[in-house]
C-alpha cells in the first residue's frame, strides 16, 4: 500500500461498493450459481440442506407473496439468507433490482458528492 495510489479509504470505498453490488445487485447467474450450492448439516441432523427451491410457484402463491411482501417488507425479505435469493424463492425475482438499487443508495449516499 505505501506506493498506491489510492489511499486507505478510498480502498475501503471500493471493497465496501464491489461487496454490495454482490450482496444487493447480483447478477441472476451469480443467484441461480448460489441456489445450486448446498452443505451437509453435521450438527445432529447429518442431512444435506440446500437453497433451492424444489416445486414450481404458481402465480396464486407468487401473488399471496406480493402481498405478504406489501403488507411486512422486512419480515419477508429477511426471513431468508439472502435478501435476493428469498425474493427468487418466492417467485418474486423481478423485485431483486428495485431492492437492490433502494439498498445501493441507501448504504452509499453518504459517500456521493
Amino acid at each position: 500500500m505505501a506506493h498506491s495510489p489510492f489511499s486507505i479509504q478510498r480502498l475501503e470505498e471500493l471493497l465496501a461498493m464491489n461487496h454490495a453490488r454482490l450482496a444487493f445487485l447480483p447478477k441472476k447467474e451469480e443467484v441461480e450459481f448460489f441456489s445450486k450450492l448446498h452443505h451437509y448439516e453435521n450438527f445432529g441432523l447429518f442431512e444435506t440442506s440446500t437453497f433451492r427451491r424444489s416445486e414450481r410457484i404458481h402465480l396464486g402463491e407468487r401473488l399471496n407473496n406480493l402481498l405478504q411482501l406489501l403488507r411486512a417488507p422486512r419480515e419477508t425479505i429477511f426471513s431468508g439468507w439472502w435478501a435476493p435469493l428469498t425474493l427468487e424463492q418466492r417467485g418474486l425475482g423481478f423485485l431483486r433490482p428495485l431492492y437492490g438499487h433502494l439498498r445501493f443508495y441507501k448504504t452509499f449516499r453518504r459517500f456521493q458528492p
